[in-house]
């Protein structure tokens, strides 16, 4: 079957580093597609231009960690007046495809390509995850509240804490279903497996080098350009069980502030032997974590878990105009362009996390 769509998504706090490949005045290499939550949405309003009377639409797009502003004028922005009010479900995710990322002074700016367009609350995998994501994180229940009361019977079924035992020995195929999440302590960090890795900036598996580009046998095709990501094996202890968990890259990314790309070329200026110092600063964290599981998880033909990502609201708040994590610094036009919807296409999914082999860890007594 073919798909009716396929995106790309590149993370927000990543605009900054994509932005930076091009030189000022230079079209860059790639278009990008964002996904990010609709934020403090300003209704339309007509305002005085130097090209006359024009409507405006204003609000941001964020993912609970990076926001960038938006701005929409002319005709599209009356077309998002009309969609945005009729949205029931909430928050609304919005996906902006192919769209043109530079760089002015300090900041991203993201501008629209002729083939540029605009999905609300489409029905795809990628948003589907990234509500559940922000249910795990209570995003609802504290930006939104009256939504968390209001559909309660949507959280009990989607979401579930296990002990590491229950993790390990009482997985159901049910369980794939659900947002599965954890808490434990990191007692070690594994000094034999890679830390990091390259990855397809599509389907996010990790690529083999090929000549001076790489080659993504999932897909399967070949990329110029491969992002350097987090994956850091950790030994995991609750007062249950010990096990191995997989922090992968927006997990670690979050835990540490950092990025793998930044930790390498810190270790550029400065060299160190074995794990980084700011890699072993994970020791002794107490964390909760939102699992990705496989079917391998379920047989137990495989005992080790991938943290996706960070629910732990200590760690990891939903944005506000206050929060300081947020990056507030871009902008997007969105002048003459399509604008679409659609919530009824079934739509195969975008987002798939790294499945390559990773060597395991050692219980340690």
């Amino acid at each position: 079957m073919i798909p009716h769509y396929k995106f790309e998504f590149l993370d927000l706090e990543d605009l900054f580093a994509e932005a930076n490949k091009s030189q000022p005045g230079e079209n860059p290499e790639f278009a990008i597609d964002i996904i990010g939550v609709i934020e403090e949405y300003e209704n339309v309003k007509r305002i005085d231009t130097k090209f006359g009377d024009r409507d405006i639409v204003k609000f941001r797009i964020c993912d609970s960690s990076n926001a960038h502003k938006v701005t929409i004028w002319g005709d599209l922005a009356l077309s998002v007046e009309e969609m945005y009010v009729k949205q029931l479900e909430k928050p609304i995710i919005a996906i902006l495809t192919s769209t043109k990322v530079t760089k002015f002074i300090n900041s991203v700016q993201i501008a629209t390509l002729p083939s540029t367009k605009v999905y609300i609350n489409l029905d795809d995998e990628a948003v589907t995850d990234m509500r559940l994501r922000l249910i795990a994180e209570e995003y609802h229940l504290k930006a939104e509240k009256s939504l968390i009361s209001s559909r309660p019977e949507q959280i009990l079924t989607f979401f579930e804490k296990l002990s590491l035992k229950d993790l390990n020995e009482n997985l159901t195929y049910d369980h794939l279903k659900k947002i599965i999440c954890c808490s434990f302590t990191i007692m070690k960090v594994d000094e034999d497996s890679s830390w990091w890795f390259y990855s397809c900036n599509k389907c996010q598996s990790e690529v083999e080098s090929f000549g001076n580009r790489f080659k993504c046998s999932d897909c399967p095709r070949i990329i110029p350009v491969a992002p350097k990501r987090f994956r850091i094996m950790v030994l995991a202890e609750d007062s249950t069980f010990s096990c191995n968990i997989v922090l992968m890259d927006r997990t670690a990314r979050r835990i540490l502030g950092t990025s793998a790309a930044k930790v390498l070329d810190d270790l550029k200026k400065v060299p160190e032997e074995g794990i980084p110092k700011r890699l072993q600063t994970l020791v002794g964290k107490e964390i909760s974590v939102q699992l990705k599981l496989n079917k391998s998880n379920v047989t137990q033909d495989s005992t080790f878990f991938q943290a996706e990502d960070i629910y732990d609201t200590t760690l990891s708040t939903p944005s506000t105009s206050e929060n300081p994590c947020i990056s507030d610094a871009s902008s997007v036009d969105l002048t003459d362009n399509t604008f679409e919807v659609n919530d009824f296409m079934q739509t195969p999914g975008s987002a798939k996390s790294v499945t390559k082999k990773i060597k395991m860890v050692k219980e340690v007594e």
